[in-house]
């Protein structure tokens, strides 16, 4: 999957993100792109919450854990998943194909 790299300190993932959505979902493309739509407007940071509580909903990792590490005020970031296995992260994302 060319959107996730495993690093010293868990996780990275490249994401699309999609505010303003009908509703929130995960999905990947044909061209292995990670997208997560949400339904909350991308105002006052509104957005970014929300990914990083849907992203800890989807892999059931505390919140706490994840950071958005690029693209805070872009729809193309960068988050890390500290301390999570790729293994888990690989199999939770073949359930949004």
């Amino acid at each position: 999957m060319s959107f996730m790299k495993i690093n010293e300190n868990g996780v990275s993932l490249s994401i699309r993100v999609t505010p303003n959505a009908s509703r929130n979902q995960i999905t990947m493309d044909n061209s292995e792109q990670l997208s997560v739509k949400l339904t909350s407007p991308p105002v006052d940071g509104k957005a970014n919450k929300d990914l990083v509580k849907h992203l800890a909903k989807f892999f059931k990792i505390p919140s706490t854990s994840i950071q958005i590490i690029r693209g805070a005020n872009s729809r193309n970031k960068v988050v890390l998943l500290q301390d999570a296995a790729e293994s888990d992260i690989s199999k939770k994302l073949e359930s949004a194909k």
